[in-house]
């Protein structure tokens, strides 16, 4: 194989958003390489752990003078082709070895056996379609409220609603603390009607939409009949992901919460006053009081006691409340917004139900993005001295 890149970059964010995409340590190292396919058309790079799969095509500044197909390590190829000088570039192998050069740069890679590479599945049909900046946006947010313990994978998940025309799409994750959701204008491809709800890994699907949203334009969603994989496509790149197969949590059921009384306040501010709260690290939980319109947070622990006060627009009954700091200040990250419309849940027993947050616009509270944080439990002798 010897091709000649006019344009490396496009190069280095191919290779890069693959290695990205493939698992951290896959048992097979086979599984963490990256396959270079050159031939007349251009060149495709590929990577595919079996659970994700990304294909990238680069034609417009590749020229080949010799086709090929080889597998090299994709973190090391990720990160070559990341500090390589910015100059005409040439890939070319023999039958042991990658020999990148770009200008007084010289870089080689052992190939590794190819003949073992499993098949990319096949791109599910496309079944609606959603803007690219958007929906890496959203998705972004939403999964910051996803779990991180591989033991309970349904909670490591970004729930996706993909319904019938003329609904929007419905993105969701909790882990069980927290819980975010968010709807998208999408347009659904002419067919039959399909409403499903699927649950694809957070972080792969993130960071496939961000790798996508990167040149702009639309993102094509489809599924397979089997509803097992998720496909997500844009110009000359392609990524399937595979379904989790665990049942999705509950989430309708948490956003059915009655909501009660409501106050709004200025995020940069509030971020500023939890952040100094977090710096209490042994101890997460702030201390809430909501009266006279007020919102009053303090943590006390053997560094010291912290409290920090902020006038609101709040006059209902006094609330004694218990949110953990890491929690509200990932929320008020998420909803990228001056001002938080902040709602207490109407509560017709001890059990603790989720505050919700939401940005507040010119025209309201935005039901479009909502971040839902629970209470944390408050020992009963600290109760009765609130």
């Amino acid at each position: 194989m010897h091709i000649t890149l006019a344009d490396p970059r496009g190069f280095a964010d191919a290779a890069r958003g693959i290695a990205k995409l493939l698992a951290s340590g896959p048992i097979d190292p086979v599984l963490a390489g990256i396959v270079l396919h050159a031939e007349p058309g251009g060149l495709t790079l590929s990577g595919f752990d079996r659970e994700t799969a990304t294909c990238i095509t680069l034609d417009d500044t590749v020229e080949v003078e010799t086709p090929g197909r080889v597998l090299v390590s994709g973190r090391l190829l990720g990160e070559i082709a990341r500090l390589l000088p910015r100059q005409t570039t040439t890939l070319v192998t023999d039958d042991r070895q990658l020999t990148i050069v770009a200008g007084g740069s010289r870089a080689t890679l052992p190939l590794l056996p190819i003949d073992d590479y499993p098949a990319l599945p096949e791109t599910p049909d496309v079944i609606g379609e959603v803007d690219a900046a958007d929906f890496a946006a959203v998705a972004g947010r939403v999964a910051s409220a996803a779990g991180t313990d591989e033991a309970l994978p349904g909670l490591t998940g970004l729930g996706i609603d993909l319904p019938d025309s003329g609904e929007p799409l419905r993105l969701y994750a909790t882990d069980r603390r927290r819980m975010a959701t968010a709807t998208l204008t999408w347009q659904p491809a002419l067919g039959p009607a399909l409403r499903a709800r699927v649950l694809v890994p957070a972080r792969p699907v993130t960071d496939a939409a961000t790798l996508l949203a990167s040149r702009g334009g639309t993102i094509r969603i489809g599924l397979d009949p089997d509803h097992r994989r998720l496909g997500l496509a844009s110009d000359h790149r392609r990524i399937t992901l595979a379904v989790l197969d665990v049942p999705a949590p509950p989430y309708d059921r948490v956003l059915a919460t009655s909501p009660g009384s409501s106050f709004t306040a200025p995020v940069g501010e509030l971020a500023a006053a939890v952040k100094r709260l977090a710096l209490h690290r042994e101890h997460p939980g702030m201390d809430i009081t909501l009266a006279d319109n007020t919102l009053r947070m303090e943590i006390t622990s053997s560094a010291g006691t912290t409290v920090d006060t902020l006038a609101v627009d709040y006059t209902a009954t006094p609330v004694h409340a218990r949110l953990n700091t890491s929690l509200v200040a990932a929320a008020l990250h998420a909803l990228d917004s001056d001002l938080v419309h902040i709602t207490l849940p109407r509560t017709a027993n001890a059990a603790p139900k989720p505050w919700t947050l939401r940005p507040l616009t010119s025209t309201g509270p935005d039901d479009q993005l909502r971040y839902l944080v629970m209470p944390m439990t408050i020992p009963a002798q600290t109760a009765a001295a609130a």
